[in-house]
């Protein structure tokens, strides 16, 4: 049954009164569990069909709405797939900027999973892949690595089901990059070639490029220095093509990357300086961010601390300020590292200690090799 905003407040404020509802925050109510099945079972039994798929509809079209905003927020300036409105939405998210975008995601967090799920159930598969693709921007700044992956694989099978070449491409695509996060690097190249077939097939430039630039990063880490070679230089060269300065900043900093793990560091450090000059112009504060801690690492390792200090400073600035959770973790344990460097051992402690309880509550790799810095630092002042 559709009713309006003011009259759906007014019921809902009846049944909290009445404990039948719960505001468990402002403006989110959820039931009891008895009530909750009790509730089900007499729409199955009092509402028809028709009434309880355009009910779902209402919900499927306000999420994909809030989700498709928030993409567009989160990161304005990268290519992404077109996200249509599939159904009629009033009252839409108003989502005007990132700490808006970010907080509403997070709140709605558990509904946005829920509805990917129950969309894929009752076979609406372009609004699950669609959902999928929207949220991707807030579950990498948040490092939600578990959901991320477990919604692309719906999504995925979503889009094989609908036989949506795009849409299986990116959650593809979607599937590579989460695995990049969480360091299963051989098994996000799989999703990444697959990715970059698809992109291929349909003419999707800008998807190719990305999936380039991913692929060559990769590559990078598991020290195949020629694979990421060429497909760098390829991402690089197309990104150029197509004018996509996101991608390019990335290719870029992937080069960089790739020099330094060859030792050829003053290579390095003028790629990543060229990554960094194409994300400032274009205003990628996360891209941005991400080239000033590869520069601090760099300048870090050829014995500058001061220099790096200062980059790895206004990366931190950077990561805070876009929300960027795993981010402003592995920026503050390269921070700690300089610090330690220089001895300033009480901003070492505060560094580490704090980028080590953001990596325990993601479960990244590097939780004990941090444990183990804190472990030697308090050993060290002991002695």
């Amino acid at each position: 049954m559709r009713t309006s905003a003011e009259a759906a407040r007014v019921s809902l404020d009846e049944l909290t009164r009445t404990h039948l509802l719960e505001e468990y925050i402002p403006g989110r109510w959820r039931f009891h569990d008895l009530l909750r099945v009790y509730s089900a079972e007499r729409a199955e039994l009092e509402d028809s069909s028709g009434e309880r798929i355009s009910a779902l509809q209402r919900v499927f079209g306000w999420y994909l709405t809030g989700s498709g905003e928030a993409s567009l927020v989160l990161m304005p300036q990268r290519h992404r797939m077109r996200l249509s409105l599939i159904f009629p939405v009033e009252n839409a998210p108003n989502l005007e900027s990132p700490k808006a975008a970010l907080e509403w995601c997070e709140v709605e967090r558990g509904n946005l999973l829920a509805v990917i799920r129950e969309a894929a159930r009752i076979g609406e598969n372009t609004t699950c892949t669609m959902l999928v693709i929207g949220l991707s921007e807030f579950l990498y700044l948040r490092a939600h690595w578990a959901d991320w992956e477990a919604a692309a694989e719906i999504g995925l099978k979503a889009s094989q089901l609908s036989r949506d070449m795009q849409s299986e491409a990116w959650t593809l695509a979607s599937l590579g990059t989460v695995n990049w996060c969480s360091r299963r690097f051989e098994r996000g190249l799989v999703h990444l070639h697959r990715s970059r077939e698809l992109f291929r097939e349909l003419g999707d430039q800008a998807g190719e490029a990305y999936v380039l630039a991913m692929l060559g990063n990769t590559y990078a880490i598991v020290d195949q220095f020629d694979e990421a070679r060429e497909t760098l230089d390829a991402a690089l060269a197309l990104s150029r093509e197509i004018v996509d300065q996101w991608c390019e900043g990335l290719a870029l900093l992937g080069l960089g990357n790739l020099a330094r793990r060859q030792e050829r560091l003053e290579m390095a450090v003028e790629y990543v300086t060229q990554s960094l000059i194409v994300r400032r112009t274009i205003g990628d504060h996360w891209g941005e961010a991400f080239s000033l801690q590869v520069l601090g690492e760099m300048y870090q390792y050829l014995g500058n601390h001061a220099l790096a200090i200062e980059h790895l400073n206004a990366s931190l600035a950077l990561r805070r300020d876009v929300g960027d959770r795993g981010g402003t973790a592995t920026t503050l344990a390269v921070l700690g590292d300089a610090y330690f460097s220089t001895g300033q051992l009480d901003l070492a402690e505060a560094a580490w200690q704090e980028a080590l309880e953001t990596l325990e509550q993601i479960n990244a790799a590097e939780v004990d090799e941090l444990r183990a810095k804190l472990l030697g630092l308090h050993a060290a002042r002991k002695g």
